[in-house]
């Protein structure tokens, strides 16, 4: 495994826009570079996180990146705000109340096992220690990107869209 070697940031993406994190994807599926990294604005209200983004939702960024620039741009400029209170975009812990956003986790934790592992440098059997969060963006369609996130790393893996 190749290591990190850049982390894609907000500034980034207002001087760029999705390009140069579509053009590491590209390199890393290739086995020419490190694992794409972000790693979001730090603000007042959120806390940064770094994230990365399972081989499913890559393809989507080279398949059709409209579909990704929305969640990624409210990902790496708002980082993680905890429980979401409705009216803000960013990262948030999954509530019970987000009742089919909770059922698609385990299977997209049984799914994408072996890059969880890597990505957030875990064992298999703390698997069950990582918080299930979603990107929340304005979607009125009740889509959410969801993941798994590590609290004492601050880091997260988004794994799949699922819907409410």
């Amino acid at each position: 495994m190749i290591e990190i070697d850049m982390y894609h940031t907000s500034q980034e993406f207002d001087e760029l826009g999705l390009e140069p994190l579509i053009e590491h994807i590209k390199e890393y599926k290739l086995g020419l570079t490190s694992l794409p990294v972000c790693k979001s604005a730090d603000n007042m209200d959120s806390r940064q996180i770094k994230f990365t983004f399972s081989d499913v939702l890559m393809e989507h960024f080279l398949n059709d990146s409209k579909k990704m620039k929305k969640p990624y741009e409210v990902s790496i400029k708002y980082g993680f705000r905890n429980y979401s209170l409705g009216e803000k975009n960013g990262v948030f812990y999954l509530r019970n109340s987000d009742n089919g956003l909770n059922k698609a986790i385990p299977k997209l934790t049984k799914k994408h096992i072996d890059e969880i592992v890597e990505d957030l440098k875990t064992e298999e059997e703390k698997i069950y220690k990582l918080k299930p969060v979603k990107i929340v963006w304005h979607n009125p369609c009740g889509v959410r990107i969801v993941g798994l996130y590590d609290d004492e790393k601050s880091k997260a893996i988004f794994l799949d869209f699922a819907k409410y």
